[in-house]
């Protein structure tokens, strides 16, 4: 008797399928004819060497506590047989977790195999929030995210309200406290016009 029920609601619903599949057929050409087709992006031949290729990445690390550790989104990234990760047009936030001050943003960048670093390069910038916030530009930056640092490994330009102050390198926390100046600096003071 439960077969016999099944059956009848089988044949019961039968009819329908076609009249489905013709309103499903009638809604694609109404939305060709209205202009609403999608045309396929145009496939973008990676490296020889890359395993994979993604394009439109975006990622949340959370840390132990399930917290956000971390955002990055990127252009594209490229996955290689060694384990690298190369990254275009990347940009990274709550470093630290949502208090994080520091957005960074690059045209590149290399998150090497078995390390818990995040390599930009090719002028990264990289801006302070909050109520004093200080930005600074290099051509090479390293995120550690191990030892939750921001470290630049080429001469950085720093800028905070009137003060501009150039470095070989800088090095400063997620947290923003501090930052901390290596090589000859030089400090550039506006003091604005007198009252």
């Amino acid at each position: 008797m439960n077969n016999r029920g099944r059956f009848r609601s089988s044949a019961f619903l039968a009819p329908l399928v076609p009249i489905c599949g013709v309103a499903l057929l009638a809604a694609v050409v109404v939305g060709l004819l209205r202009g609403e087709s999608r045309t396929p992006d145009v496939a973008v031949n990676p490296p020889s060497e890359a395993q994979s290729y993604l394009r439109d990445v975006r990622i949340v690390s959370f840390d132990a506590q399930g917290q956000t550790e971390y955002r990055a989104r990127a252009e594209t990234a490229q996955y290689f047989d060694n384990g690298d990760i190369t990254v275009d047009a990347v940009a990274i936030d709550y470093l630290g977790g949502a208090n994080g001050p520091w957005v960074a943003q690059a045209p590149q960048g290399r998150l090497p195999n078995n390390t818990q670093t995040i390599n930009l390069s090719s002028g990264v910038s990289v801006r302070g929030q909050g109520r004093n916030p200080v930005n600074f530009d290099s051509d090479q930056v390293q995120i550690d995210l191990a030892e939750r640092r921001i470290r630049t490994l080429a001469p950085t330009t720093v800028r905070s309200g009137r003060q501009r102050i150039s470095a070989q390198r800088l090095e400063t926390g997620f947290d923003g406290d501090k930052l901390e100046f290596d090589g000859r600096v030089r400090t550039q003071f506006n003091p604005g016009s007198a009252s």
